[in-house]
C-alpha cells in the first residue's frame, strides 16, 4: 500500500535528518588521518545539511498524506499524530529561532529530536497505544 511506502520514506528521512547532529559530533571529535577523508566527510555533512530543511518540510507533507490515507483524517489522537506535532514543533523552532525567547533554540531542537525518535519507535512498535 502507498501509505506504507510513505511511512517508510519518512522513517528514512527522519533518520537522515537526525543523523546530522551525530555526524557533526563525529566530525568535531574524530582525528582524521588524512585530509582526503576529512574533505569527503565534510562534503557529506554539507550535503546532508543542505537537504536538512527540505527533508523537514517533506517529512511534514508526507506525514499528512500518510495519515490521511490510513485514517481518512490527520487530526486523530494517535501515536502518529503526536509524532507529527513534535516534528512541526521542531520545524517551528527553526522558523522562530531569531526570537529572543528562543536563545537556546538549537538545544531545544536537538532535545526535541530525541523525543521525536522515541515517539517514532513507539509509533512503529505500537501505533494504537491510545486505542
Amino acid at each position: 500500500m502507498i501509505y506504507e511506502i510513505l511511512g517508510w520514506i519518512n522513517v528514512f528521512l527522519l533518520i537522515l535528518n537526525g543523523s546530522l547532529f551525530i555526524l557533526k559530533k563525529i566530525y568535531k571529535n574524530y582525528k582524521f588521518k588524512n585530509s582526503k577523508n576529512k574533505i569527503k566527510y565534510l562534503s557529506l555533512l554539507k550535503k546532508i545539511s543542505f537537504f536538512h530543511k527540505i527533508n523537514g518540510l517533506l517529512i511534514i507533507l508526507i506525514a499528512i498524506i500518510h495519515a490521511y490515507l490510513i485514517l481518512g483524517t490527520v487530526f486523530y489522537i494517535h501515536t502518529g499524530s503526536i509524532l507529527l506535532i513534535l516534528i512541526i514543533i521542531n520545524f517551528l523552532l527553526y522558523i522562530f529561532k531569531n526570537l529572543k525567547i528562543f536563545k537556546k533554540w538549537l538545544l531545544i531542537h536537538k532535545l526535541n529530536t530525541i523525543i521525536i525518535f522515541t515517539a517514532l519507535i513507539i509509533h512503529l512498535t505500537n501505533p494504537w497505544i491510545f486505542g
